[in-house]
C-alpha cells in the first residue's frame, strides 16, 4: 500500500506534510500538515491553516492556498476542527 506521500507525489524535501499509512478505502484521502512552509508570523510561525486561533486572515487564507497548491487541487472550503482539515 502505498502512503499518502507517494500517492501524491509529495517528496521528503516538501516537510510541510506528514503521511498517513494506514489501510482505508481508495477514496479516502488524509493530509496532515506541519507548521512549515506558511507564511504566519509568532506565534502560529508559518504554515498555520486555523481561522479561529486569532491569526492574520490573510495570512490563514495565503497558507491555506499553499496546501491546495501543494497537492493540486483547485481552490476549496477548508474546515478545520482542531488540527484536523477536511475537503
Amino acid at each position: 500500500m502505498k502512503t499518502l506521500s507517494e500517492t501524491l507525489g509529495i517528496g521528503a524535501q516538501n516537510k510541510i506534510f506528514l503521511t498517513a499509512d494506514w489501510p482505508a478505502p481508495d477514496n479516502v484521502k488524509t493530509l496532515i500538515t506541519t507548521r512549515n512552509g506558511g507564511v504566519s508570523e509568532a506565534p502560529f510561525h508559518s504554515l498555520n491553516v486555523g481561522a479561529h486561533v486569532g491569526d492574520h486572515p490573510e495570512c490563514v487564507m495565503r497558507n491555506r492556498e499553499i496546501v491546495q497548491n501543494q497537492i493540486g487541487l483547485p481552490p476549496l472550503p477548508i474546515s478545520t476542527k482542531f488540527t484536523a482539515m477536511s475537503w
